[in-house]
Protein backbone atom coordinates (compact mmCIF):
# COMPACT_ATOMS: atom_id res chain seq x y z
CA UNK A 1 0.00 0.00 0.00
CA UNK A 2 1.29 3.47 -1.34
CA UNK A 3 1.44 6.23 0.62
CA UNK A 4 -1.21 8.30 -0.99
CA UNK A 5 -3.50 5.64 -0.35
CA UNK A 6 -3.08 5.79 3.04
CA UNK A 7 -2.83 9.46 3.51
CA UNK A 8 -6.36 10.30 1.48
CA UNK A 9 -9.13 11.36 3.15
CA UNK A 10 -12.73 11.61 2.29
CA UNK A 11 -13.73 15.08 2.11
CA UNK A 12 -16.38 15.06 4.66
CA UNK A 13 -13.76 14.48 6.95
CA UNK A 14 -11.11 16.87 5.79
CA UNK A 15 -13.55 19.81 5.63
CA UNK A 16 -15.60 19.32 8.80
CA UNK A 17 -15.84 22.68 10.55
CA UNK A 18 -13.85 23.74 13.14
CA UNK A 19 -15.62 26.62 14.53
CA UNK A 20 -19.63 27.42 15.01
CA UNK A 21 -18.95 30.12 12.22
CA UNK A 22 -17.67 27.21 9.52
CA UNK A 23 -21.12 25.61 10.11
CA UNK A 24 -23.02 25.34 6.47
CA UNK A 25 -26.81 26.48 6.61
CA UNK A 26 -27.39 26.65 10.39
CA UNK A 27 -27.12 30.82 10.87
CA UNK A 28 -29.73 30.39 13.87
CA UNK A 29 -28.60 27.60 15.33
CA UNK A 30 -24.78 29.22 14.74
CA UNK A 31 -26.05 32.34 16.93
CA UNK A 32 -28.48 30.74 19.43
CA UNK A 33 -25.28 28.63 21.05
CA UNK A 34 -22.77 31.46 20.62
CA UNK A 35 -24.90 33.69 22.87
CA UNK A 36 -25.49 31.10 25.33
CA UNK A 37 -21.94 30.39 25.36
CA UNK A 38 -21.09 34.07 25.46
CA UNK A 39 -23.80 34.91 27.98
CA UNK A 40 -23.03 31.85 30.22
CA UNK A 41 -26.44 30.77 29.39
CA UNK A 42 -25.76 27.23 29.09
CA UNK A 43 -28.47 24.18 29.21
CA UNK A 44 -27.26 20.52 30.72
CA UNK A 45 -29.00 18.88 27.96
CA UNK A 46 -28.86 19.63 24.16
CA UNK A 47 -31.00 17.51 21.43
CA UNK A 48 -29.86 18.09 17.94
CA UNK A 49 -32.21 16.63 15.14
CA UNK A 50 -32.19 16.79 11.40
CA UNK A 51 -31.22 14.53 8.45
CA UNK A 52 -28.28 13.40 7.90
CA UNK A 53 -25.68 14.89 7.27
CA UNK A 54 -26.49 18.47 8.19
CA UNK A 55 -24.25 19.47 11.29
CA UNK A 56 -25.69 17.48 14.35
CA UNK A 57 -22.77 15.55 15.72
CA UNK A 58 -20.45 17.90 14.15
CA UNK A 59 -22.06 20.86 16.60
CA UNK A 60 -21.88 18.40 19.71
CA UNK A 61 -18.19 18.23 19.39
CA UNK A 62 -17.88 21.84 18.37
CA UNK A 63 -20.00 23.05 21.14
CA UNK A 64 -17.61 20.13 23.45
CA UNK A 65 -14.72 21.98 22.72
CA UNK A 66 -15.49 25.44 23.44
CA UNK A 67 -17.10 24.67 26.55
CA UNK A 68 -13.62 22.98 27.74
CA UNK A 69 -11.27 25.36 25.98
CA UNK A 70 -8.79 26.73 28.24
CA UNK A 71 -7.23 29.28 25.86
CA UNK A 72 -3.73 29.58 24.42
CA UNK A 73 -2.40 30.64 27.99
CA UNK A 74 -4.03 28.08 29.65
CA UNK A 75 -6.33 30.67 31.74
CA UNK A 76 -9.67 31.20 28.97
CA UNK A 77 -13.19 30.25 30.18
CA UNK A 78 -15.89 28.89 28.10
CA UNK A 79 -15.62 30.30 24.14
CA UNK A 80 -18.04 30.39 21.28
CA UNK A 81 -14.12 30.13 19.28
CA UNK A 82 -11.75 27.24 20.96
CA UNK A 83 -8.58 28.13 20.02
CA UNK A 84 -7.40 24.71 18.50
CA UNK A 85 -3.71 24.63 20.68
CA UNK A 86 -4.80 23.94 24.44
CA UNK A 87 -4.53 20.58 25.87
CA UNK A 88 -8.62 20.27 25.87
CA UNK A 89 -8.98 21.32 22.30
CA UNK A 90 -6.07 19.00 21.05
CA UNK A 91 -7.56 16.09 22.90
CA UNK A 92 -11.09 16.29 21.64
CA UNK A 93 -9.59 17.04 18.46
CA UNK A 94 -7.32 14.05 18.32
CA UNK A 95 -10.64 11.94 19.85
CA UNK A 96 -8.52 11.23 22.86
CA UNK A 97 -10.26 13.29 25.75
CA UNK A 98 -11.29 11.78 28.88
CA UNK A 99 -13.77 14.34 29.07
CA UNK A 100 -15.39 14.45 25.89
CA UNK A 101 -16.95 10.52 25.59
CA UNK A 102 -18.83 9.70 22.64
CA UNK A 103 -21.78 7.16 22.72
CA UNK A 104 -23.26 5.30 19.74
CA UNK A 105 -26.41 4.41 20.60
CA UNK A 106 -26.66 2.51 17.75
CA UNK A 107 -24.37 -0.15 18.83
CA UNK A 108 -25.14 0.65 22.44
CA UNK A 109 -28.87 0.43 23.30
CA UNK A 110 -29.34 -1.44 26.43
CA UNK A 111 -30.21 -0.42 29.43
CA UNK A 112 -26.72 -1.95 31.43
CA UNK A 113 -25.00 0.55 28.90
CA UNK A 114 -26.89 3.38 30.11
CA UNK A 115 -25.86 2.45 33.69
CA UNK A 116 -22.29 1.89 32.95
CA UNK A 117 -22.62 5.57 31.45
CA UNK A 118 -24.58 7.04 34.38
CA UNK A 119 -21.94 5.07 37.16
CA UNK A 120 -18.96 7.64 34.78
CA UNK A 121 -21.46 10.40 35.32
CA UNK A 122 -20.20 10.91 39.24
CA UNK A 123 -16.54 11.19 38.37
CA UNK A 124 -15.29 14.58 37.96
CA UNK A 125 -13.39 15.62 34.97
CA UNK A 126 -9.30 14.88 34.45
CA UNK A 127 -8.52 18.00 32.74
CA UNK A 128 -11.61 19.92 31.10
CA UNK A 129 -14.17 22.05 32.80
CA UNK A 130 -16.95 19.55 32.10
CA UNK A 131 -17.76 16.20 31.56
CA UNK A 132 -19.81 16.14 28.17
CA UNK A 133 -21.62 13.09 26.83
CA UNK A 134 -22.33 12.95 23.29
CA UNK A 135 -24.99 10.21 22.43
CA UNK A 136 -25.03 9.75 18.51
CA UNK A 137 -28.60 8.26 17.12
CA UNK A 138 -30.05 8.67 20.63
CA UNK A 139 -33.89 7.66 19.41
CA UNK A 140 -31.59 3.96 18.96
CA UNK A 141 -31.87 3.67 22.75
CA UNK A 142 -34.46 0.87 24.33
CA UNK A 143 -37.64 2.05 26.57
CA UNK A 144 -35.57 0.82 29.55
CA UNK A 145 -32.44 2.48 28.72
CA UNK A 146 -34.33 6.18 28.23
CA UNK A 147 -35.79 4.92 31.41
CA UNK A 148 -32.56 4.46 33.45
CA UNK A 149 -31.28 8.38 31.83
CA UNK A 150 -34.24 9.75 32.96
CA UNK A 151 -32.91 10.73 36.29
CA UNK A 152 -29.37 11.54 35.90
CA UNK A 153 -30.85 13.87 33.11
CA UNK A 154 -32.85 15.77 34.95
CA UNK A 155 -30.27 16.76 37.91
CA UNK A 156 -26.54 15.84 36.85
CA UNK A 157 -24.12 17.26 38.55
CA UNK A 158 -22.73 20.90 37.88
CA UNK A 159 -20.01 19.29 35.64
CA UNK A 160 -21.83 16.82 33.32
CA UNK A 161 -23.38 17.90 29.90
CA UNK A 162 -25.12 16.05 28.08
CA UNK A 163 -25.56 16.05 24.09
CA UNK A 164 -27.87 14.01 21.49
CA UNK A 165 -28.21 13.70 18.15
CA UNK A 166 -30.98 11.97 16.11
CA UNK A 167 -32.38 11.91 12.91
CA UNK A 168 -35.70 10.63 13.94
CA UNK A 169 -36.97 13.21 16.63
CA UNK A 170 -40.24 11.31 16.91
CA UNK A 171 -38.91 8.15 18.51
CA UNK A 172 -37.04 10.11 21.29
CA UNK A 173 -39.15 10.28 24.31
CA UNK A 174 -41.07 13.23 25.63
CA UNK A 175 -39.92 12.92 28.88
CA UNK A 176 -36.23 13.14 27.22
CA UNK A 177 -37.00 16.03 25.28
CA UNK A 178 -38.81 18.15 28.16
CA UNK A 179 -35.44 17.67 29.99
CA UNK A 180 -33.46 18.96 26.93
CA UNK A 181 -33.21 22.12 24.77
CA UNK A 182 -33.79 21.27 21.08
CA UNK A 183 -32.38 22.55 18.26
CA UNK A 184 -33.79 21.66 14.65
CA UNK A 185 -31.29 21.88 11.79
CA UNK A 186 -32.49 22.11 8.54
CA UNK A 187 -31.53 21.02 5.25
CA UNK A 188 -28.75 23.13 4.08
CA UNK A 189 -30.71 25.19 0.93
CA UNK A 190 -29.42 24.62 -2.90
CA UNK A 191 -27.68 27.70 -3.26
CA UNK A 192 -25.64 27.46 0.30
CA UNK A 193 -24.54 24.39 -0.48
CA UNK A 194 -23.46 24.73 -3.89
CA UNK A 195 -21.39 27.38 -3.40
CA UNK A 196 -20.24 25.73 -0.01
CA UNK A 197 -18.69 22.89 -2.74
CA UNK A 198 -17.68 25.50 -5.28
CA UNK A 199 -15.19 26.71 -2.19
CA UNK A 200 -14.14 23.16 -1.75
CA UNK A 201 -13.37 22.24 -5.42
CA UNK A 202 -11.18 25.72 -5.82
CA UNK A 203 -8.96 24.69 -2.30
CA UNK A 204 -8.78 21.26 -4.05
CA UNK A 205 -7.34 22.78 -7.15
CA UNK A 206 -10.30 21.08 -9.35
CA UNK A 207 -12.48 22.42 -12.00
CA UNK A 208 -15.96 21.47 -11.45
CA UNK A 209 -18.57 23.82 -13.64
CA UNK A 210 -21.85 25.33 -12.60
CA UNK A 211 -23.88 23.07 -13.78
CA UNK A 212 -22.08 19.84 -12.55
CA UNK A 213 -22.08 21.21 -8.59
CA UNK A 214 -25.67 22.31 -8.88
CA UNK A 215 -26.70 18.71 -10.03
CA UNK A 216 -24.70 17.40 -6.71
CA UNK A 217 -25.99 19.91 -4.72
CA UNK A 218 -29.53 18.69 -5.41
CA UNK A 219 -28.85 14.67 -5.54
CA UNK A 220 -27.41 15.40 -1.58
CA UNK A 221 -30.96 16.88 -0.91
CA UNK A 222 -29.68 19.35 1.87
CA UNK A 223 -26.73 17.54 2.92
CA UNK A 224 -23.14 18.50 3.16
CA UNK A 225 -21.70 14.87 3.72
CA UNK A 226 -23.86 13.38 0.95
CA UNK A 227 -22.81 16.30 -1.43
CA UNK A 228 -19.08 15.69 -0.23
CA UNK A 229 -19.29 11.84 -0.63
CA UNK A 230 -20.61 12.91 -4.38
CA UNK A 231 -17.89 15.06 -5.06
CA UNK A 232 -15.36 12.89 -3.92
CA UNK A 233 -16.23 9.92 -6.67
CA UNK A 234 -16.60 13.28 -8.94
CA UNK A 235 -13.44 13.49 -8.72
CA UNK A 236 -12.07 10.13 -10.32
CA UNK A 237 -14.50 10.39 -13.10
CA UNK A 238 -11.43 12.84 -15.05
CA UNK A 239 -8.48 14.86 -14.52
CA UNK A 240 -9.27 18.09 -16.10
CA UNK A 241 -12.38 20.14 -16.08
CA UNK A 242 -15.14 17.72 -14.84
CA UNK A 243 -18.27 18.60 -16.34
CA UNK A 244 -22.18 18.00 -16.15
CA UNK A 245 -22.49 15.26 -18.32
CA UNK A 246 -19.84 13.46 -16.04
CA UNK A 247 -21.58 14.14 -12.65
CA UNK A 248 -24.76 12.61 -14.07
CA UNK A 249 -22.69 9.64 -15.18
CA UNK A 250 -21.80 9.45 -12.00
CA UNK A 251 -25.02 9.55 -10.29
CA UNK A 252 -26.71 7.49 -12.89
CA UNK A 253 -28.94 10.11 -14.24
CA UNK A 254 -30.00 9.95 -18.18
CA UNK A 255 -28.22 13.28 -19.33
CA UNK A 256 -30.12 16.38 -18.31
CA UNK A 257 -30.74 17.49 -22.41
CA UNK A 258 -32.24 13.94 -22.90
CA UNK A 259 -34.81 14.19 -20.03
CA UNK A 260 -35.46 17.27 -21.89
CA UNK A 261 -36.11 16.20 -24.89
CA UNK A 262 -38.03 13.15 -24.26
CA UNK A 263 -40.31 15.09 -21.79
CA UNK A 264 -40.84 17.56 -24.73
CA UNK A 265 -41.99 14.48 -26.95
CA UNK A 266 -44.11 13.34 -24.36
CA UNK A 267 -46.03 16.93 -24.23
CA UNK A 268 -46.26 17.13 -27.85
CA UNK A 269 -47.84 13.45 -27.95
CA UNK A 270 -44.97 11.49 -29.71
CA UNK A 271 -45.33 8.25 -28.16
CA UNK A 272 -43.29 6.77 -30.78
CA UNK A 273 -40.42 9.11 -30.47
CA UNK A 274 -40.83 8.97 -26.91
CA UNK A 275 -40.62 5.16 -27.04
CA UNK A 276 -37.35 5.00 -29.12
CA UNK A 277 -35.62 7.74 -26.85
CA UNK A 278 -36.84 5.60 -23.44
CA UNK A 279 -35.26 2.57 -25.14
CA UNK A 280 -32.20 4.43 -26.30
CA UNK A 281 -31.61 5.48 -22.67
CA UNK A 282 -32.06 1.73 -20.86
CA UNK A 283 -29.84 0.28 -23.56
CA UNK A 284 -26.93 2.85 -22.22
CA UNK A 285 -27.70 1.28 -18.60
CA UNK A 286 -29.50 4.29 -17.21
CA UNK A 287 -32.13 3.44 -14.08
CA UNK A 288 -35.79 3.23 -15.18
CA UNK A 289 -36.80 4.83 -11.69
CA UNK A 290 -34.13 7.55 -11.78
CA UNK A 291 -35.09 8.26 -15.35
CA UNK A 292 -38.91 8.78 -13.91
CA UNK A 293 -37.91 10.82 -11.18
CA UNK A 294 -35.66 13.24 -13.20
CA UNK A 295 -39.17 13.63 -15.47
CA UNK A 296 -40.65 14.48 -12.38
CA UNK A 297 -37.87 16.94 -10.74
CA UNK A 298 -37.62 18.92 -14.65
CA UNK A 299 -41.90 19.02 -14.18
CA UNK A 300 -41.53 21.03 -10.74
CA UNK A 301 -38.54 22.75 -12.11
CA UNK A 302 -41.04 24.11 -14.70
CA UNK A 303 -43.90 24.54 -12.97
CA UNK A 304 -41.81 26.58 -10.79
CA UNK A 305 -41.00 28.90 -13.29
CA UNK A 306 -44.04 29.15 -14.48
CA UNK A 307 -45.80 30.43 -10.90
CA UNK A 308 -43.02 32.30 -9.88
CA UNK A 309 -41.97 33.90 -13.52
CA UNK A 310 -38.16 33.60 -12.42
CA UNK A 311 -36.37 31.57 -15.15
CA UNK A 312 -33.18 32.26 -14.59
CA UNK A 313 -31.87 28.44 -13.62
CA UNK A 314 -33.64 27.17 -16.69
CA UNK A 315 -31.49 25.67 -19.64
CA UNK A 316 -32.27 26.97 -23.36
CA UNK A 317 -34.20 24.03 -24.10
CA UNK A 318 -36.70 24.10 -21.01
CA UNK A 319 -37.25 27.94 -21.54
CA UNK A 320 -38.27 26.86 -25.29
CA UNK A 321 -40.88 23.98 -23.72
CA UNK A 322 -41.79 26.26 -20.69
CA UNK A 323 -43.79 28.86 -23.79
CA UNK A 324 -45.94 25.92 -24.76
CA UNK A 325 -47.11 25.22 -21.44
CA UNK A 326 -49.74 25.70 -18.71
CA UNK A 327 -49.99 25.72 -15.13
CA UNK A 328 -52.89 22.82 -15.43
CA UNK A 329 -51.12 20.97 -18.35
CA UNK A 330 -47.88 20.72 -15.59
CA UNK A 331 -49.76 19.66 -12.71
CA UNK A 332 -51.61 17.15 -14.46
CA UNK A 333 -48.32 15.73 -16.17
CA UNK A 334 -46.62 15.88 -12.14
CA UNK A 335 -49.54 13.74 -11.19
CA UNK A 336 -49.24 11.00 -14.20
CA UNK A 337 -45.40 10.46 -13.67
CA UNK A 338 -46.01 10.65 -9.65
CA UNK A 339 -48.79 7.67 -10.22
CA UNK A 340 -46.17 6.11 -12.49
CA UNK A 341 -43.72 6.04 -10.25
CA UNK A 342 -45.72 3.75 -7.91
CA UNK A 343 -46.77 1.61 -10.63
CA UNK A 344 -42.80 1.06 -11.47
CA UNK A 345 -42.07 0.66 -7.94
CA UNK A 346 -44.77 -2.61 -7.98
CA UNK A 347 -44.00 -3.69 -11.29
CA UNK A 348 -41.93 -6.83 -12.15
CA UNK A 349 -40.66 -5.25 -15.37
CA UNK A 350 -39.65 -2.15 -14.57
CA UNK A 351 -38.75 -1.57 -18.05
CA UNK A 352 -42.73 -2.76 -19.32
CA UNK A 353 -43.69 0.09 -16.79
CA UNK A 354 -42.25 2.72 -17.62
CA UNK A 355 -43.00 2.62 -21.34
CA UNK A 356 -46.92 2.45 -20.23
CA UNK A 357 -46.65 5.41 -18.56
CA UNK A 358 -44.96 7.29 -21.15
CA UNK A 359 -48.35 6.18 -23.46
CA UNK A 360 -50.37 6.75 -20.94
CA UNK A 361 -49.00 10.69 -20.83
CA UNK A 362 -48.85 11.11 -24.62
CA UNK A 363 -52.21 9.97 -24.92
CA UNK A 364 -53.47 12.36 -22.33
CA UNK A 365 -51.16 15.55 -23.45
CA UNK A 366 -53.98 15.36 -26.42
CA UNK A 367 -56.69 15.96 -23.79
CA UNK A 368 -58.09 19.19 -22.69
CA UNK A 369 -58.33 20.15 -19.46
CA UNK A 370 -61.83 20.28 -17.19
CA UNK A 371 -61.85 24.11 -17.61
CA UNK A 372 -61.44 23.99 -21.17
CA UNK A 373 -63.84 21.45 -21.54
CA UNK A 374 -66.43 23.51 -19.63
CA UNK A 375 -66.02 26.63 -21.41
CA UNK A 376 -66.06 25.26 -24.64
CA UNK A 377 -69.61 23.66 -23.86
CA UNK A 378 -70.83 27.23 -22.50
CA UNK A 379 -70.01 28.40 -25.38
CA UNK A 380 -72.02 25.89 -26.92
CA UNK A 381 -74.66 26.33 -25.11
CA UNK A 382 -75.10 29.77 -26.14
CA UNK A 383 -74.83 29.54 -29.75
CA UNK A 384 -77.27 26.97 -29.64
CA UNK A 385 -79.79 29.18 -28.00
CA UNK A 386 -79.38 31.72 -30.22
CA UNK A 387 -79.97 29.29 -33.68
CA UNK A 388 -82.84 27.86 -31.82
CA UNK A 389 -84.58 31.74 -31.34
CA UNK A 390 -84.55 31.97 -35.19
CA UNK A 391 -85.20 28.46 -36.20
CA UNK A 392 -88.06 27.48 -38.24
CA UNK A 393 -90.13 25.24 -36.81
CA UNK A 394 -88.84 22.06 -39.23
CA UNK A 395 -84.87 23.33 -38.27
CA UNK A 396 -85.86 23.74 -34.13
CA UNK A 397 -87.10 19.89 -34.60
CA UNK A 398 -83.49 19.69 -36.28
CA UNK A 399 -81.21 21.49 -34.22
CA UNK A 400 -83.38 20.13 -30.97
CA UNK A 401 -82.27 16.48 -32.32
CA UNK A 402 -78.68 17.73 -32.57
CA UNK A 403 -78.61 19.28 -29.19
CA UNK A 404 -79.50 15.55 -27.67
CA UNK A 405 -76.85 14.07 -29.15
CA UNK A 406 -74.10 16.23 -28.41
CA UNK A 407 -74.97 16.45 -24.83
CA UNK A 408 -76.18 12.78 -23.94
CA UNK A 409 -72.30 12.65 -22.25
CA UNK A 410 -72.18 16.12 -20.51
CA UNK A 411 -68.64 16.99 -18.98
CA UNK A 412 -68.84 18.50 -15.52
CA UNK A 413 -65.53 19.71 -13.17
CA UNK A 414 -67.84 19.81 -10.30
CA UNK A 415 -69.44 16.22 -9.97
CA UNK A 416 -70.45 15.40 -6.77
CA UNK A 417 -69.76 12.13 -4.76
CA UNK A 418 -73.85 11.95 -4.93
CA UNK A 419 -74.00 12.54 -8.67
CA UNK A 420 -71.21 9.46 -8.71
CA UNK A 421 -73.49 7.01 -6.61
CA UNK A 422 -76.28 7.79 -8.30
CA UNK A 423 -74.71 6.89 -11.64
CA UNK A 424 -73.27 3.35 -10.47
CA UNK A 425 -76.75 2.03 -9.35
CA UNK A 426 -78.39 3.44 -12.91
CA UNK A 427 -75.94 1.38 -14.25
CA UNK A 428 -76.24 -2.15 -11.55
CA UNK A 429 -72.51 -1.54 -10.40
CA UNK A 430 -74.02 -2.06 -6.77
CA UNK A 431 -70.37 -2.84 -5.42
CA UNK A 432 -69.04 0.20 -6.57
CA UNK A 433 -71.59 2.26 -4.87
CA UNK A 434 -71.53 0.47 -2.00
CA UNK A 435 -67.81 1.67 -1.39
CA UNK A 436 -68.31 5.08 -2.36
CA UNK A 437 -70.88 5.56 0.05
CA UNK A 438 -68.92 3.58 2.69
CA UNK A 439 -65.26 2.94 2.09
CA UNK A 440 -64.17 6.54 0.90
CA UNK A 441 -64.78 10.22 1.48
CA UNK A 442 -64.84 12.76 -1.12
CA UNK A 443 -62.58 15.17 -1.35
CA UNK A 444 -63.09 17.34 -4.28
CA UNK A 445 -63.25 16.99 -8.16
CA UNK A 446 -60.11 19.31 -9.83
CA UNK A 447 -60.11 19.35 -13.64
CA UNK A 448 -59.92 15.37 -14.44
CA UNK A 449 -58.80 14.55 -11.18
CA UNK A 450 -61.11 12.96 -8.59
CA UNK A 451 -59.74 13.37 -5.19
CA UNK A 452 -61.00 10.99 -2.56
CA UNK A 453 -59.65 9.67 1.51
CA UNK A 454 -59.34 5.94 2.00
CA UNK A 455 -61.86 5.25 5.31
CA UNK A 456 -62.43 1.44 5.05
CA UNK A 457 -60.29 -1.59 3.03
CA UNK A 458 -61.43 -1.43 -0.44
CA UNK A 459 -60.45 -4.03 -3.65
CA UNK A 460 -57.46 -3.52 -5.44
CA UNK A 461 -59.60 -3.34 -8.38
CA UNK A 462 -61.17 -0.43 -6.99
CA UNK A 463 -59.46 2.58 -8.31
CA UNK A 464 -58.75 1.18 -11.96
CA UNK A 465 -62.57 0.43 -12.68
CA UNK A 466 -63.96 3.55 -11.13
CA UNK A 467 -61.47 5.40 -13.42
CA UNK A 468 -62.66 2.96 -16.30
CA UNK A 469 -66.23 3.47 -15.60
CA UNK A 470 -66.53 7.39 -15.08
CA UNK A 471 -64.01 7.93 -18.41
CA UNK A 472 -67.15 6.11 -20.06
CA UNK A 473 -69.81 7.86 -17.93
CA UNK A 474 -68.65 11.22 -18.23
CA UNK A 475 -66.97 11.19 -21.78
CA UNK A 476 -63.48 12.09 -20.59
CA UNK A 477 -60.18 10.46 -18.95
CA UNK A 478 -60.58 10.41 -15.04
CA UNK A 479 -57.37 9.80 -12.53
CA UNK A 480 -58.50 8.67 -8.66
CA UNK A 481 -56.15 10.48 -6.38
CA UNK A 482 -56.08 8.97 -2.69
CA UNK A 483 -54.96 11.70 -0.48
CA UNK A 484 -55.52 12.60 3.22
CA UNK A 485 -57.86 14.56 4.66
CA UNK A 486 -58.94 14.98 8.32
CA UNK A 487 -62.61 16.26 7.55
CA UNK A 488 -63.51 14.55 4.58
CA UNK A 489 -66.55 11.82 6.26
CA UNK A 490 -68.04 9.19 4.35
CA UNK A 491 -71.96 9.49 2.75
CA UNK A 492 -72.59 6.94 4.91
CA UNK A 493 -71.43 8.77 8.10
CA UNK A 494 -72.39 12.34 6.69
CA UNK A 495 -75.93 10.39 7.04
CA UNK A 496 -75.62 8.99 10.44
CA UNK A 497 -74.75 12.74 11.86
CA UNK A 498 -77.47 14.71 9.95
CA UNK A 499 -80.00 11.68 11.21
CA UNK A 500 -78.57 12.64 15.06
CA UNK A 501 -79.11 16.26 14.45
CA UNK A 502 -82.55 15.67 13.35
CA UNK A 503 -83.32 13.17 16.30
CA UNK A 504 -81.75 15.64 18.81
CA UNK A 505 -83.91 18.69 16.91
CA UNK A 506 -86.85 16.62 17.04
CA UNK A 507 -86.23 15.95 20.58
CA UNK A 508 -86.57 19.79 21.16
CA UNK A 509 -89.86 20.16 19.65
CA UNK A 510 -92.97 20.48 20.94
CA UNK A 511 -94.74 17.97 19.41
CA UNK A 512 -92.12 15.53 20.73
CA UNK A 513 -92.84 17.03 23.98
CA UNK A 514 -96.83 16.35 24.18
CA UNK A 515 -95.97 13.08 22.86
CA UNK A 516 -93.61 12.76 25.81
CA UNK A 517 -96.38 13.94 28.23
CA UNK A 518 -98.75 11.60 27.13
CA UNK A 519 -96.67 8.36 27.26
CA UNK A 520 -93.36 8.92 29.20
CA UNK A 521 -91.98 5.57 28.23
CA UNK A 522 -91.53 7.24 24.84
CA UNK A 523 -88.31 6.63 22.84
CA UNK A 524 -87.19 8.59 19.40
CA UNK A 525 -85.04 6.00 17.61
CA UNK A 526 -85.21 6.93 13.87
CA UNK A 527 -86.75 8.82 11.79
CA UNK A 528 -88.03 8.14 8.49
CA UNK A 529 -89.20 10.07 5.25
CA UNK A 530 -92.10 7.78 3.45
CA UNK A 531 -94.09 9.13 0.68
CA UNK A 532 -98.50 8.72 1.00
CA UNK A 533 -99.26 7.23 -3.08
CA UNK A 534 -102.01 10.19 -4.29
Amino acid sequence: MTHSQTSFRPSALKYRPQNLDELVGQEVLVKSLQNSIDQDRLAHAYVFTGVRGVGKTSTARLLARGLNCLGVDGNGGPTSSPCGVCRSCVDILSEKSMDVLEVDAASQTGVDDVRQLIENVSYKPVHGRYKIYIIDEVHMLSKSAFNALLKTLEEPPAYAKFFMATTEIDKVPVTILSRSQRYDLKRIPLSILQDHLAKIVEQEGRQVDSSGLQLIAEAAEGSARDALSILDQVFNVAEGEIKASDVESVLGYARHQDVVELLSDLFAGNVQSALEKFQKLYAEGVSVLNLANRLLYVVHKLSMATVTGVESGLLAAEKELLGSLSVPTLTRAWQLILKGIEEIKQSPNQANAMEMLLIRFCYISHLPNMAHIGSENENLDQKKKSSLIQSTPIQDRAERKSIEVVESKPVKSNITIEEIIIRAHQENEVMLATHLECSVAFVETKDSFLKLKKVKTVPQSFERELQKKMTAWYGCPWVVEWVENDSALTLEEIKQTEQKKRLNDFQKSDTFMRVKAAFPNAQLTEIREERLDP
